[in-house]
């Protein structure tokens, strides 16, 4: 009631002023022995009022309020950047995801919080923009698969109520990069041989085996000398070492088996070295260059041989 007697007044003309003085003599705010604290209450309950409507402007005051309450960051828990990615690494690790995963998730939120170290309600996507595509060493699928991670940890840090749960994150408004569309290269066995021969001795089995046994250069990584059970003639591929996260046998041709047979001995895992991408780029160009190999070789070498299987 009071209310609306204020909004009345003040569409007539009133001024603050005005309204403060009638609250003081109004009967509308009456003064009674023993009750001048509820008169003082009355005196800033009006005038707070008026200062909110001249505030919302044109903005319905219900509106204002509401839109307040669903903005406030007082209510949030603060975290900055580098505590909401040890949590989310440390809550992969519980839910099970395999190591390469949180490995993964390690690295490209390293990056992040490398560069960024601010709180995670203050991140912008501009901000999330321009850190995506200041990775230049990075290609545009890992790019994409940067993306998908920061996007996941700020999934994460809403249920965590570091951000606001009712409302889509400033990561899932991020741009994604464009894949350039790649044609696949078929290899003869003579281009194949060519390109084996040429190749340094460790990075040779992975060629062989993602050329003659279909695996994706990332489970290759992953891959043990135990796997390869010679005898039965299969690779096993353990359910935390594929892509799909489902045990597979992959079959073990004859001459896989003959590429291989200098390290049919060998335990331990087969590729020994980080940078296998690089180090095919560089077979590629020597096999190129010195052997007379025209087709480029991208890794990895699933699809490019007559007869390769899709690990």
């Amino acid at each position: 009631m009071i209310a609306q007697q204020i909004s009345v007044r003040l569409t007539n003309g009133w001024t603050a002023s005005h309204v403060r003085q009638h609250a003081a003599t109004s009967t509308c705010f009456p003064l009674r022995a023993g009750r001048r604290a509820r008169s003082r209450t009355c005196r800033r309950d009006a005038s707070e009022w008026v200062s909110a409507r001249k505030a919302r402007g044109e903005i319905p005051l219900s509106d204002a309020v509401r839109f307040y309450q669903a903005n406030r960051k007082d209510l949030l828990i603060r975290g900055t950047l580098a505590q909401v990615a040890e949590e989310f690494i440390e809550s992969r690790r519980a839910n099970g995801n395999s190591e390469i995963h949180v490995r993964n998730c390690k690295d490209y939120l390293g990056r992040l919080t490398g560069q960024m170290r601010a709180n995670i309600a203050d991140v912008t996507t501009a901000e999330l923009n321009k850190f995506i595509r200041s990775q230049k060493t990075l290609g545009p699928v890992s790019r994409n698969s940067l993306r998908g991670t920061i996007v996941s940890m700020f999934r994460f840090a809403k249920r965590q109520n570091y951000l606001h749960p009712d409302r889509d994150t400033v990561a899932d408004m991020t741009e994604s990069c464009k894949v350039p569309e790649t044609e696949i290269t078929i290899f003869t066995p003579e281009e194949m041989t060519k390109m084996l021969q040429a190749s340094h001795a460790r990075l040779l089995p992975v060629l062989a085996i993602g050329a003659f046994a279909g695996i994706r250069t990332a489970e290759i990584k992953r891959l043990h000398w135990d796997d390869f059970k010679w005898d039965r003639g299969h690779i096993e591929i353990s359910g935390r070492k594929a892509k799909t996260a489902s045990r597979r046998l992959v079959p073990l041709s004859d001459n896989l088996k003959a590429w291989l047979e200098p390290w049919r001995d060998e335990t331990g895992e087969i590729v020994s070295f980080d940078d296998v991408s690089g180090a095919l780029l560089r077979c590629r160009t020597e096999s190129r260059d010195s052997r007379g190999l025209a087709k480029e070789c991208h890794a990895p070498l699933v699809h490019q041989l007559p007869g390769g299987q899709d690990g």
